[in-house]
């Protein structure tokens, strides 16, 4: 890594800025992509299949098609991205909600139907989460064993799928029942303060490439 920054650095500076040049690329534009190798690597961008790998502890290692990160956010019920709709778009999630729930100042009353509706969503999530889980282990398994056939596979995959519909609609339906409980001020300032608006309620950038505020999943 060391070395690759130092000779992006020293081909930027003109010491050897045509090298490695492709056909038909001219020098603006040999410029502007040895900037972004360069901005890639001082970022800690990882290299493929890096973040891919699957759960190393002895119960889940057998489950491939599963990262460590997805099985944790399964067995713990949080949205790993699954409500961006709703958090996005002006619908608060519960966790998000409570975890700011001095600056958007909620009553006792709010926070305790907030929290009511993140119990139960959390509750139906770890269930529904486990299930996925477990499915995902027999369709690993049926793949290990040699044997697996065309409706067998059918049948697991559809059941994940619709597994995956179910728990989507247990946190976007809990996004609709925050917002009911806000008021509209308190969700405006929740944008501002989750990074998806400014002071002036104009939308911000939510790419995640882009500078500045990096939104999280919403939950």
């Amino acid at each position: 890594m060391a070395f690759t920054l130092h000779l992006l650095h020293m081909r930027m500076r003109g010491g050897d800025s045509m090298a490695g040049m492709p056909a038909g690329m001219d020098h603006a534009a040999h410029m502007k992509m040895m900037m972004e190798q360069l901005q890639a690597a001082q970022s800690g961008h990882h290299h493929p299949g890096q973040d891919d790998r699957p759960d190393p502890r002895p119960e889940f290692s057998s489950i491939k098609s599963l990262t460590s990160d997805e099985v944790h956010a399964y067995q713990e019920g949080t949205g790993h991205g699954m409500a961006k709709a709703a958090e996005q778009n002006h619908y608060p999630g519960p966790r998000h909600v409570l975890d700011l729930s001095s600056q958007l100042q909620l009553s006792s009353q709010q926070s305790e139907e907030i929290k009511k509706a993140m119990d139960t969503m959390s509750a139906s999530a770890v269930k529904i989460g486990n299930e996925i889980i477990e499915n995902e282990r027999k369709l690993n398994a049926a793949f290990a064993s040699g044997n697996i056939d065309l409706a067998q596979m059918e049948s697991l995959v559809k059941e994940s799928a619709a597994l995956q519909g179910e728990l989507r609609v247990t946190h976007l339906s809990a996004h609709l029942q925050i917002r009911k409980i806000l008021t509209t001020d308190q969700i405006a300032k929740y944008d501002q303060l989750r990074g998806y608006s400014n002071a002036n309620g104009e939308k911000a950038n939510t790419d995640p490439s882009a500078a500045g505020t990096k939104p999280g999943p919403g939950i």
